[in-house]
């Protein structure tokens, strides 16, 4: 060992031959963080929108063909729960409808929710607790919470009155709009663009007064049996994957103990088709993006040629004085994956500043009414790496070995005859 070290001294401490290796390295180790960097932006993007409607939602969400929820299907939901093992903590009924804002001269379609604020809470990560106040500045209006881009868009602020119109009236002129006065208590953030632009939320209670369904809703969220010492939300976040993959697998579950009359929903349904096509282009961008390694790799050959050209005298010596060629590939072997390990390293170094420069360059934040998502940071997990580096080294060892077998077959007698001739 103390030979093949020797030689790669002699390759490594000429200046001019050390900055060749430190520039092959470099632009190896940029090629791989190419490739982490855009694993981890479409990691990242699913992460970031599963993370946003995980935060704003239960596991799952049962709906009634029917509509509403009568007693009898009321019943069953919470004995078939029951049965599965979903705690009663981790339900929170709601309702969903839809409707239309109106302030300052304008108008906006929103989607309406009805929400009971501590059983929403021990579901999801809002605090709604605001829409349990009676009265906010001595008035009595019903509350409402909205989103944060609703907000922006109208200049509404907590106290500032709105108007929301619905399309059922009263029973005695039900085909004119009824329009409810509220009064904004609260701005909330779901960090999905459309969702902060149209959805805002009532308490459940005045939601049903005001449609005249006294003790009926449309919708029942839940989360998923987790461990005792954590919450769904929190299990989520340590594992998204093994988390998203158990919601799976209960998904089944439910739908075959609740029969044809409900309908269920994981939290990522709504955009369950763009995680779809995110997964498939990530795997086919990887593919191709193998071949800026590739030519990275082909710079790495080249360096070795250069080395076998430049120092054939002292490898020609070597070999003279008893370096067997099984040693002399060895040294090359020794030489490549010092140039792979170090890549990987410095590799690390250019990932690390591109997650920085996708949260902190203003031009390299997404347009969220395109993307949803206003800014995404990488994600990458171990297998990703492990993949990367591990084609990255197979790239490098076969091709290495195609180009040191080439030279070897050079013999020894014709190498010093040219050398020192």
């Amino acid at each position: 060992m103390r030979v093949e070290k020797t030689l790669l001294q002699i390759f490594l401490f000429d200046r001019s031959s050390f900055k060749f290796s430190f520039g092959v390295m470099v632009g190896l180790a940029f090629s791989i963080s190419v490739i982490l960097a855009t694993i981890g932006i479409m990691d990242g993007f699913v992460y970031g929108l599963k993370s946003a409607l995980k935060e704003g939602q239960g596991d799952l969400t049962i709906r009634s063909r029917d509509g509403f929820f009568n007693s009898s299907q009321f019943s069953i939901l919470d004995e078939e729960l029951n049965i599965l093992g979903v705690s009663s903590e981790q339900r929170t009924p709601m309702i969903f409808t839809e409707g239309f804002l109106l302030h300052g001269g304008q108008t906006r379609g929103v989607l309406v929710r009805g929400v009971e604020a501590n059983s929403f809470a021990n579901v999801t990560s809002f605090n709604l607790s605001e829409l349990n106040q009676e009265k906010v500045n001595s008035r009595t209006l019903p509350s409402v919470v909205i989103g944060k881009k609703l907000a922006k868009d109208f200049q509404l602020s907590p106290g500032d009155d709105v108007t929301i119109t619905f399309a059922q009236g009263s029973r005695q002129v039900r085909g004119l709009p009824l329009m409810v006065r509220l009064i904004v208590v609260d701005v909330v953030s779901h960090n999905i663009h459309e969702q902060d632009e149209r959805t805002l939320y009532l308490d459940l209670s005045q939601l049903q007064g005001i449609l005249g369904t006294p003790e009926r809703f449309n919708a029942y969220s839940f989360n998923v049996p987790v461990s005792d010492s954590v919450n769904s939300l929190t299990s989520f976040h340590r594992d998204p994957i093994r988390h998203t993959q158990k919601v799976e697998s209960f998904f089944p579950r439910v739908r075959q103990r609740l029969g044809w009359d409900f309908v269920v929903r994981p939290f990522w349904h709504d955009f369950s088709s763009l995680i779809e096509a995110v997964e498939v282009e990530k795997g086919m961008i990887s593919l191709i993006l193998q071949i800026i390694v590739l030519i990275s790799v082909f710079n790495v050959v080249a360096l070795i040629i250069y080395f076998n050209e430049k120092k054939a005298r002292q490898i020609f010596l070597f070999q003279a004085m008893g370096m067997s060629r099984s040693r002399l590939s060895r040294a090359w072997l020794l030489f490549a994956l010092l140039i792979w390990a170090s890549a990987s390293l410095v590799s690390l170094g250019f990932v690390a500043f591109f997650d920085w420069a996708l949260l902190n360059v203003a031009l390299l934040h997404l347009p969220s009414d395109v993307y949803h998502l206003g800014s995404l940071s990488l994600k990458i997990n171990l297998q990703d790496y492990m993949i990367v580096f591990g084609a990255t080294l197979i790239w490098i060892l076969l091709v290495a070995w195609i180009a040191f077998f080439r030279m070897r077959r050079k013999s020894l007698l014709s190498g010093l005859r040219e050398e020192f001739s």
